[in-house]
């Protein structure tokens, strides 16, 4: 009596399963390769908010070194800068309207800073009216929702005036 043959269906199914083997490992690099470029862009628009934070800060020291009396000590609140290219002369104001570079906005708020009875910063106390607290915020779009960035520093009336 003869064996009955069940090997002919074998090498097509041979074939199929190393073809779904080498699709399945393609699909896999392309999602990866996929998620690398979105995380790299992302961190490059985190790396611009850091350079623009750094910019607002520098930026905001430089009006403070315009005139202390003048220039900060009457702002609260959120604020904005703005770079003014004159004939001669450029420099930085501070107004009410938002900044936008590109995709990103950025803003600061400025806020009391109070001193308790050894001169410390506290939260409770007396108001010191030659230091200010600055957190300086940048706001960007991103692939997964709103990003954002702030960096918080204190500017005293270094110059008295």
């Amino acid at each position: 009596m003869q064996k009955p043959e069940f090997n002919k269906g074998f090498s097509l199914l041979e074939v199929v399963v190393g073809i779904s083997i080498i699709f399945l490992a393609l699909f896999s690099l392309a999602v990866i390769s996929r998620g690398i470029l979105i995380a790299r862009q992302e961190a490059s628009l985190a790396l611009q908010a850091d350079f623009l934070l750094e910019d607002g800060a520098e930026a905001i020291r430089f009006v403070r070194d315009q005139g202390w009396t003048a220039k900060i000590n009457s702002l609260t609140g959120t604020n904005h800068l703005s770079f003014v290219i004159g004939q001669s002369t450029s420099t930085w104001q501070i107004n009410a309207t938002p900044e936008k570079i590109g995709i990103f906005e950025r803003s600061f708020n400025i806020s009391s800073v109070k001193r308790d009875g050894n001169d410390d910063i506290a939260s409770t106390g007396s108001d010191d009216p030659h230091t200010k607290k600055f957190d300086v915020t940048v706001v960007w779009p991103g692939k997964f929702g709103t990003s954002s960035r702030t960096v918080s520093f204190y500017l005293t009336n270094y110059f008295n005036d």
